[in-house]
């Protein structure tokens, strides 16, 4: 049941997204990609809420969610986005964008307001970082170096 609800989810979201969205920056892309996902999981908040709860409880739901239809719908999020889950780079999208999305998700859980501004600046942040932190290691400076060599 659960990997049938995450695909009605994964669907949802696909045909949610914003054909013009393919001229933003990769972070805005995957902004918008996870936050139409909560949108369409608002509506089950409750359901989420006790899954969550219960699953340490349930080792088959949870290696059901963690191998199988969680890996699916975080790849389908990152392609959605535009970013490549193959190869080194990226499983490591996969593995920074579960955390990221795992992480947010908490911050979801709590947030009743109805524009979902404490989840968006979660999310926000948390892209952010790691947006810096794969400029850095694929060696690709964070910001535009500056033109008066004096602050360089």
């Amino acid at each position: 049941m659960l990997a049938a609800f995450l695909f009605r989810v994964d669907r949802a979201m696909l045909a949610g997204l914003d054909a013009e969205a393919a001229y933003e920056s990769a972070r805005e892309r995957l902004f918008d990609v996870i936050m139409g996902r909560l949108d369409r999981l608002g509506p089950h908040k409750e359901a989420i809420r006790a899954i969550l709860r219960d699953l340490p409880r349930d080792p088959a739901a949870s290696a059901c969610l963690t191998y199988g239809p969680f890996q699916r719908s975080l790849r389908w999020m990152l392609a959605a986005a535009g970013l490549d889950a193959a190869g080194l780079s990226g499983l490591v999208r996969l593995k920074g964008l579960a955390l990221i999305y795992l992480s947010v998700m908490r911050v979801w859980l709590d947030d009743d307001s109805p524009d979902m501004a404490r989840t968006m600046a979660a999310l926000d942040r948390r892209l952010k970082r790691a947006e810096s932190m794969m400029a850095l290691v694929s060696g690709r400076p964070r910001r535009a170096p500056s033109a008066d060599p004096e602050t360089a």
